[in-house]
């Protein structure tokens, strides 16, 4: 007789098992997971499939076979009941084909099949290799993106997804059997100086890349690089000097400051300090570094003098030696007015003074921003942990934070965007990093959980026009969005008329690029018909004329 499965009673429930997840039938017989042990129901009795815990991720049946995905390999139950073991790590989910091909989805290398013959062949979606991003700097159209890293107690990651390049809306990783980059784990900073491309590492030395190629690569047998402990050389911030010298920080060394000329010889220097971080250099030729996990001390300024010795100042938050609000410093960065903005664990702080470290005093203090946000009145984000900041072709900051991505203005004082993930795609509030595409605005935010992207409305810009576009153009019926003109001279200004001359908007380009948002002075949408936008640098010595065609 049928059985009436929406009667109560014609259910038994079994208590042995506190709960159960991946359930699946497959020949007769009913598998489930409980407590990370796979277990089969079968001619009325339960019994383990396997005792040892594992990491199960997904169950599937194809083609008579029942595939049981695990964290260390895969489980498959033919048509005959017999088990097969298969190593494969890492797998997410997989599945067996008409032709015995076993696919299998990895958290790491994309979509993977294996012939019965053991033959592999790879699907990679278009992306990075991996979620983690460390670092990110930005060149022409390009984002270059170190997946490496440390833990909190600066112990290695151990992660070997090396580094990403985005360029023209395509990832491109690095590859793996390249002899100089291929083998390299736990990429850290980057740094990039004309078709240079500078790559650190928590362990595995120092990295050249030059026009995309890899080139040469530096550790304690070519260079005066040394080991942190046995086996592990590790290289944080670089910055080149005005002379071409490219200045690196050797951590966890006796001579944790290093310089290779620009002649290539390399030399080092006993600092006092044996923990140096990322660094920048002045427009006075000054190297500041970041000393972490220094309860006395957040920063370290260099000057080399005529005789070749190293003149030092420790900048720390007592006044008038250094005034920092946090010795924690995390992000440092010079703004294209020559200012040295620092990020703290609480807040931004702002050297103004940079040509006078070395006379000390308060006006060689860094200063904290007071701002009024409508609702109080502080310190710019004094309450927030500051864990990188940028400086966009407007000379406005894109500052990551644990509590999100944060635009402010050139001078700080105003806030200007905030992005978390309840009003944007940002994966996580935590962001680590954050890189700037130069010649296009695209801003990317690199969290524990992935990357996103924002088009940003400032880039790069020369003291003349290049290439200027505008876009939309034509502006269609329905528009209601900004309209865009990019490849201006910097802070460019920009006046749109129409063909009788009348100026119905004015304003400045952010860098290289002018958002318009399509209204005129008092507010209303022109009507119907082309316009001239004229554009002029500065100095009134280069300008140009553009045409906009808007249809209502």
């Amino acid at each position: 007789p049928s059985v009436n499965l929406k009667n109560f009673s014609s259910w038994d429930v079994n208590t042995s098992y506190d709960s159960a997840y991946l359930v699946y039938t497959h020949n007769s017989a009913l598998y489930f997971v409980s407590d990370s042990i796979l277990h089969e129901y079968k001619g009325g009795s339960f019994s383990a499939v396997d005792n040892s815990k594992r990491d199960y991720r997904d169950i599937t049946s194809s083609f008579g076979n029942l595939v049981i995905a695990r964290g260390e390999g895969i489980l498959v139950i033919d048509e005959n009941g017999s088990f097969i073991e298969k190593s494969e790590p890492s797998m997410a989910s997989a599945l067996i084909d008409d032709e015995g091909s076993l696919w299998f989805g990895s958290f790491y290398t994309g979509m993977i099949k294996k012939t019965p013959e053991n033959v592999v062949s790879y699907l990679l979606l278009p992306g990075p290799y991996g979620l983690n991003s460390y670092d990110m700097d930005g060149v022409g159209n390009q984002m270059w993106v170190t997946s490496g890293g440390h833990t909190t107690a600066y112990a290695p990651s151990y992660i070997s997804f090396g580094y990403y390049v985005y360029q023209d809306g395509r990832w491109v990783n690095r590859d793996e059997s390249n002899p100089i980059v291929g083998s390299m784990i736990d990429f850290t900073n980057i740094h990039i100086s004309d078709n240079e491309i500078w790559l650190g590492s928590f362990g595995a030395g120092l990295a050249l890349i030059r026009n995309g190629v890899p080139e040469e690569y530096f550790d304690k047998n070519n260079s005066t690089i040394k080991e942190s402990v046995p086996g592990r050389e590790i290289v944080f911030g670089m910055a080149k000097d005005n002379d071409g010298n490219l200045w690196a920080s050797n951590y966890d060394t006796d001579k944790a400051l290093l310089v290779r000329r620009s002649n290539g010889a390399w030399e080092d220097f006993n600092v006092g300090l044996k923990n140096l971080g990322e660094m920048v250099v002045d427009d006075q030729n000054q190297v500041w570094a970041l000393v972490p996990r220094n309860s006395s001390t957040g920063i370290l300024v260099v000057k080399e003098l005529e005789n070749g010795q190293l003149q030092r100042r420790l900048l720390n938050t007592t006044s008038n030696q250094g005034g920092l609000p946090n010795n924690n410093v995390k992000a440092i960065v010079k703004d294209k007015d020559g200012e040295i903005w620092v990020g703290t664990e609480t807040g931004i702080a702002v050297f103004y003074n940079p040509n006078l470290v070395f006379d000390g005093g308060p006006n060689a203090d860094a200063q904290q921003i007071i701002i009024d946000d409508g609702n109080d009145v502080g310190y710019l984000l004094g309450n927030e942990v500051v864990n990188d900041i940028k400086v966009d072709g407007g000379n406005r900051k894109w500052v990551a934070t644990n509590n999100g991505a944060w635009l402010v203005k050139e001078d700080g004082s105003a806030i200007i965007r905030h992005f978390t993930t309840a009003n944007s795609p940002l994966p996580s509030n935590v962001i680590n990093t954050i890189g700037i595409v130069p010649k296009t605005g695209e801003v990317f935010f690199g969290t524990i959980e992935g990357m996103a992207s924002y088009r940003g409305d400032a880039t790069e810009a020369s003291d003349k026009h290049s290439n200027t576009l505008v876009f939309p153009n034509p502006v269609e019926p329905g528009y209601e969005g900004p309209i865009t003109i990019s490849g201006l001279p910097e802070d460019a200004t920009v006046k749109i008329a129409d063909v009788a001359g009348r100026v119905v908007y004015e304003l400045i380009a952010t860098g290289g690029t002018a958002v318009w948002n399509g209204l005129d002075f008092s507010g209303q949408k022109p009507q119907s018909g082309i316009y001239l936008i004229y554009s002029a640098n500065k100095d009134d010595e280069d300008s140009l004329v553009s045409k906009l065609l808007i249809v209502r």
